[in-house]
């Protein structure tokens, strides 16, 4: 899958869109296919290493919104095929917003409003 990786902190070619392996379900984490995420001053700090510890490459992005791909063992309240919203920033054990899959945590999103 298509991704936007920081691979070094602070440099004109430190982000960079490559292919990596679709993240798979796991228990208690909800797959997500990834319709819309935003770039927001985090991704920018990020890229430009204000968290330094981060190991590198890593996917950047918080923000999005998709539809639910699976849903790991013990997860209720999410069925494959739910618009959601929310965020899989890799500080909060996502896998990060700016890829095409996302592997989150059921707290960090909601379902899109029908309206």
């Amino acid at each position: 899958m298509k991704v936007a990786q920081v691979k070094a902190y602070n440099t004109k070619d430190g982000i960079q869109v490559t292919d990596i392996q679709k993240p798979t379900i796991m228990k208690g984490r909800v797959l997500v296919k990834i319709y819309a995420s935003c770039v927001n001053p985090f991704d920018i700090a990020v890229s430009r290493g204000a968290i330094s510890t981060l190991q590198l490459p890593m996917v950047l992005g918080s923000d999005f919104a998709g539809v639910v791909s699976a849903v790991g063992e013990g997860v209720v309240g999410f069925s494959v095929g739910n618009k959601v919203y929310g965020s899989a920033n890799v500080l909060s054990g996502a896998t990060g917003a700016f890829a095409e899959f996302a592997l989150v945590l059921p707290d960090a999103i909601t379902p899109i409003p029908s309206n």
